[in-house]
């Protein structure tokens, strides 16, 4: 900001009947830093005279600090992008079609298999960083239900699929399905899109909306300009990149376990996974940069912060008015049912939108109703 810029963010509070639901009826997992080796690396001192290209690879490291292989020597071929390590498509060579391949990590996939390559190289192996262990092994030991990823920038709230578009007819389309390889085209080809039960993508895009909501509201305040600096988008993570999707990812992971446990006849209940893409969106212009991927601390940061407490607690105190749902496996696609008749005695949400009085996201509204 400038010293003409007097926008004030007003203080926003949470009702303490909510706070108090997150902190008794949630088991919460924070991990506040997870790529501890990459962090000291962009945080370590610079000898003096150190040039710009020196001073860029610090700053804008992304990757782990995993030695480089052997023969490769230069500054950036050490390191694994932990966010493309994960065991989701992780080799993408094989999932898409030839012509998406040929055009990673510039388009396409937004994934490497060259160790040199400086952002997105997916290791090895699908999780063969301790890191990824780390937190995937949470995931699988703590039964986890509800997770929220903080990166940036964009001001968008991000739910799966990024490995494809979302689709909820047609269940052969899925990752799960070996002989779909070399099919998979993208998000700029509608001839494969990855299956996601209709009912769950609901929920994903009322819950993603209701975070923008929050940010909006609470974080943004009642200044005009405050409140156009604070619009998050809800959106399918596939749209991140208007030409790539993503493999190997941490929040399309999470979702996935949901139908790799139940196809590994150990049924989990469904797994809700978001990415906040925190920060500025520059596409809007120089009022809306706040500094990409480097934020200034005293002008930028604690406006982003706040938009960030603001998401995560529209997403805890949703999941706390939440009855979780029990194990079960993904459901497929039904045909449409008739409509209700204006006498059947349904509440409106349960028969129209839903026509299922016992639907998932009927029994959460109830929740939230009954609650708040």
């Amino acid at each position: 900001t400038s010293p003409a810029d007097t926008v004030t963010y007003s203080s926003f509070t949470i009702p303490w009947p909510q706070v108090q639901a997150v902190v008794e009826r949630l088991d919460l997992y924070v991990a506040p830093l997870v790529n501890a080796d990459g962090r000291d690396f962009v945080l370590a001192p610079l000898a003096a005279g150190a040039t710009h290209a020196e001073q860029q690879l610090h700053k804008m490291w992304r990757k782990n600090r995993r030695p480089a292989p052997a023969g490769q020597t230069g500054d950036s071929c050490i390191g694994v992008d932990l966010n493309r390590n994960c065991d989701i498509l992780w080799d993408f060579t094989a999932a898409y079609t030839p012509a998406l391949v040929a055009q990673a990590p510039k388009a396409g996939v937004d994934t490497s298999q060259q160790p040199c390559d400086f952002n997105v190289y997916s290791g090895p192996s699908a999780e063969s960083e301790p890191e990824t262990q780390n937190l995937a092994g949470l995931m699988r030991t703590a039964s986890i239900s509800f997770y929220a990823d903080v990166h940036s920038y964009g001001r968008d709230i991000l739910y799966p699929w990024g490995i494809e578009t979302d689709q909820t007819k047609d269940t052969a389309q899925s990752f799960e399905n070996r002989a779909k390889d070399g099919q998979r085209d993208g998000n700029q080809a509608s001839a494969y899109a990855e299956y996601i039960p209709a009912g769950q993508l609901a929920a994903l895009q009322a819950m993603a909306k209701r975070m923008c909501d929050f940010i909006y509201t609470k974080a943004g305040g009642a200044d005009p300009t405050a409140q156009a600096r604070s619009v998050y988008k809800p959106a399918e993570s596939a749209v991140l990149y208007p030409t790539k999707v993503t493999t190997g990812c941490f929040d399309d992971y999470c979702f996935s376990r949901w139908f790799t446990q139940a196809t590994a006849g150990t049924p989990i209940s469904p797994v809700m996974a978001f990415t906040i893409e925190a920060g500025g969106d520059p596409k809007l212009g120089a009022d809306h940069d706040e500094g990409g991927f480097a934020p200034d601390y005293v002008n930028h940061y604690p406006k982003i912060e706040r938009e960030i407490h603001a998401a995560l607690w529209g997403f805890l105190t949703a999941v706390a008015a939440t009855n979780v749902q029990p194990p079960s496996p993904p459901p497929q696609p039904s045909p449409p049912a008739p409509a209700p008749s204006a006498s059947s005695g349904n509440c409106f949400i349960a028969g129209a939108a839903y026509r299922d009085a016992g639907h998932p996201d009927v029994q959460f509204l109830r929740d939230v109703r009954d609650r708040q």
